[in-house]
């Protein structure tokens, strides 16, 4: 955050979308070459600490909430994704996107079960309200790359990534209920649907549900290849 802010004299020559675009590439390269730890360690922890130090930032950052809004941080990040997704098609050979998301999804779940020492400062939910709402600012500006990517194939991304992390998941059966996670997801959804008001001037509630919803048929075309391990009905289910 402070290193954002101290940036902004670079503004007219580097994007810092491009900053956090090349710190993804450079993520899926480390990715690549850090086989050889598997047997050390789970790359699900590693991003799991990630989260749980988020966390903390959170908490310790509200000094800033005077000069920048922690969804803008988010949206950014956002867009950084989308540059990354794009200057990263030269790896479809050897990693699949939805795999990285599936990662982090399995990453989600440790760093959720982690942080529970939190719950008396930091409601979960908010949390997921926040990045509702920077998915808003998000979208409001990717509009430059509606030429190159449609915002709904992201989303089935998101959605394939969902499929792989739900299949990954069984190990946590014992501790955490997949339904219950989705059950946050939900109310956090609610929060962000209230806190998002001021956006009804740019913005259309409806024509985010619109795009959810355009992505999930992209997401159900796309994910026949599951057939065999999992009943497209299931999924449905577990989200109802």
């Amino acid at each position: 955050m402070k290193t954002t802010l101290g940036l902004r004299e670079y503004e007219d020559v580097l994007d810092p979308a491009d900053i956090y675009s090349l710190l993804g590439k450079s993520a899926m390269k480390t990715t690549l070459g850090l086989r050889e730890y598997e047997d050390v360690l789970d790359p699900a922890d590693i991003y799991s600490l990630l989260g749980k130090s988020a966390m903390k930032t959170a908490l310790g950052m509200r000094e800033d909430e005077a000069v920048l809004d922690p969804a803008d941080i988010y949206s950014l990040l956002g867009k950084s994704a989308m540059k990354t997704a794009l200057g990263l098609n030269e790896y479809d050979d050897v990693l699949d996107p939805a795999d990285i998301y599936s990662l982090l999804g399995k990453s989600a779940m440790k760093t959720a079960l982690g942080l529970r020492e939190y719950e008396d400062v930091l409601d979960p939910t908010d949390i997921y309200s926040l990045l509702g709402k920077s998915a808003i600012k998000t979208a409001l500006g990717l509009r430059e790359y509606e030429d190159v990517l449609d915002p709904a194939d992201i989303y089935s991304l998101l959605g394939k990534s969902a499929m792989k992390t739900a299949l990954r998941l069984r190990e946590y059966e014992d501790v955490l209920d997949p339904a219950d996670i989705y059950s946050l997801l939900g109310k956090s959804a609610m929060k962000t649907a209230l806190g998002m008001r001021e956006y009804e001037d740019v913005l259309d509630p409806a024509d985010i549900y619109s795009l959810l919803g355009k992505s999930a048929m992209k997401t159900a075309l796309g994910m026949r290849e599951y057939e065999a391990v999992m009943d497209p009905a299931d999924i449905y289910s577990l989200l109802g």
